[in-house]
C-alpha cells in the first residue's frame, strides 16, 4: 500500500506538469476505442441471432438447442453492446491522470470479464459431460454446453484482444508524457525524461 501511495504522489504531479498535451483528445480516443469494441460485440451478436435464428428452423435435437442458446446469449450481448455505446461519454476537461485512469479501469473490467469467460467455458464443458450421464434433457445440456463454450471462447478472445490494445493505448499516454514505467518481478522502475 505504501508503494501505491508513493507511486501516486510521483505520478500526480507528473501528469499535471504537461499542460500542452490534449488529454480531452485522449479521452475522446478512449471513448471511440470502447465504442469500436462494442460495435464488434454487436456485430457478433447480430450475426449469431440471425444465423442461429434461421438454423433453429432447420435443425432439431441438440443442434436446435445449440442454436437456441446462441440466440439467447447474443440477445444479452446485443444489449451490452448497445448499452456500452450509449452510456459512455467524453470529457472535455481531463487531466493526464484521469485519461490514464480511464484506460486502467477499462483494463480491469476486461480482465474480470476474461475470468468470467473462462468460467463460462468450464460451465459449458460441465454441461457436455453431464449430458453423457443423463437421459432427461440430454439434448439441451449438450447443445447449450457447446454453445456456451463457443460464446465463452469468443468473449475470451475478444476481451484478450481489447486488453492488449488497451495496454498499448496506456503506454502511448506514458510515451506522450516521456514517462516510462516497467514492472519486473516485485520491482517497479519509473523514469521521467525531459
Amino acid at each position: 500500500m505504501k508503494r501505491f501511495i508513493v507511486i501516486l504522489l510521483i505520478l500526480i504531479p507528473v501528469f499535471t506538469i504537461a499542460q500542452d498535451q490534449d488529454f480531452s483528445k485522449i479521452s475522446t480516443d478512449h471513448i471511440e476505442f470502447r465504442h469500436n469494441g462494442m460495435y464488434v460485440l454487436g456485430g457478433w451478436a447480430v450475426t449469431n441471432i440471425l444465423g442461429s435464428g434461421y438454423m433453429m428452423s432447420q435443425t432439431n435435437g441438440w443442434h436446435f438447442r445449440f442454436h437456441q442458446m446462441n440466440v439467447f446469449w447474443n440477445v444479452v450481448n446485443l444489449g451490452i453492446a448497445a448499452g456500452g455505446v450509449g452510456f459512455t461519454q467524453s470529457q472535455d476537461d481531463i487531466t493526464g491522470l484521469e485519461a490514464y485512469e480511464q484506460y486502467a479501469d477499462f483494463g480491469k473490467i476486461l480482465l474480470f470479464n476474461a475470468g468470467l469467460d473462462l468460467a463460462y467455458m468450464a460451465t459449458g464443458l460441465f454441461m457436455q459431460e453431464r449430458a453423457k450421464n443423463v437421459s432427461k434433457r440430454k439434448d439441451m445440456l449438450k447443445g447449450y454446453g457447446k454453445s456456451i463454450i463457443l460464446q465463452g471462447g469468443f468473449l475470451f478472445l475478444f476481451d484478450a484482444v481489447l486488453y492488449g490494445l488497451n495496454q498499448s493505448k496506456m503506454q502511448e499516454i506514458f510515451n506522450a508524457e516521456n514517462i516510462e514505467l516497467s514492472l519486473t518481478g516485485n520491482m517497479m522502475n519509473f523514469s521521467l525524461y525531459f
